[in-house]
């Protein structure tokens, strides 16, 4: 596991080219999500980039997958891996990857918000000394780092998380993330449907989130 705070920074000053604003046309950038970001509202936006976080499912052969975690300022093409871990040795007590992906996404969280607020570690997150193989962070505790990012991106692809949700079967009481389709009834107003129109009300985010919350 890798920390997004010291990759990107790394990347940042090794390929500054990059990262130059200049170069890239605004409009790849310039969404709400970042204009009016907490982050780049403080501090504007020449002194900050948007950043994104995603995970991803990657089939390993025939038999087994893994799973990876990577960041990167929204605008530049490639991804920076952080952290990869098989399908075979996720948690398997019925909580769909959960215990997993809770345990390294609390590290990347404390991460980001370094990278948010432009500061190197201070100390050990689980209060132990510092290691020797902690040798460069303690060379940087008090110093700020040279980017900013405001993360405005946080994307994944989880299977057993949705499986369990039961959000992609439809299998939820209301299972479509995008209309207000009852898993009950989703299937006989077919008849209704035209090319002008369909009888299913779009759905809010909100309510979304507030089914979502059941499921899990």
């Amino acid at each position: 596991v890798r920390l997004p705070h010291e990759v990107l920074t790394r990347d940042f000053e090794l390929r500054p080219f990059l990262y130059d604003k200049s170069l890239v046309d605004a409009a790849e950038y310039r969404v709400n999500q970042y204009t009016r970001h907490h982050v780049t509202l403080a501090h504007g936006e020449e002194n900050t980039w948007p950043v994104g976080y995603y995970t991803d499912k990657v089939a390993l052969g025939k038999h087994e997958n893994f799973y990876r975690g990577s960041a990167g300022v929204t605008f530049v093409r490639s991804r920076i891996t952080l952290w990869i871990i098989k399908g075979s040795d996720i948690c398997k007590c019925g909580c769909g990857g959960q215990c997993t992906n809770d345990a390294i996404q609390l590290e990347m969280n404390h991460s980001f918000n370094l990278l948010q607020n432009a500061r190197y570690l201070d100390a050990r997150w689980d209060g132990r000394p510092w290691l020797d193989s902690d040798y460069w962070r303690r060379t940087k505790v008090g110093e700020p780092l040279p980017i900013r990012g405001a993360v405005c991106e946080y994307r994944g692809d989880w299977p057993e998380r949705c499986a369990k949700a039961c959000m992609k079967g439809h299998g939820a009481t209301c299972g479509c993330p995008c209309c207000d389709a009852l898993s009950t009834d989703q299937h006989s107003r077919y008849s209704e449907c035209s090319l002008h129109s369909l009888p299913w009300k779009t759905r809010d985010h909100d309510s979304y989130l507030a089914e979502l919350k059941t499921q899990m």
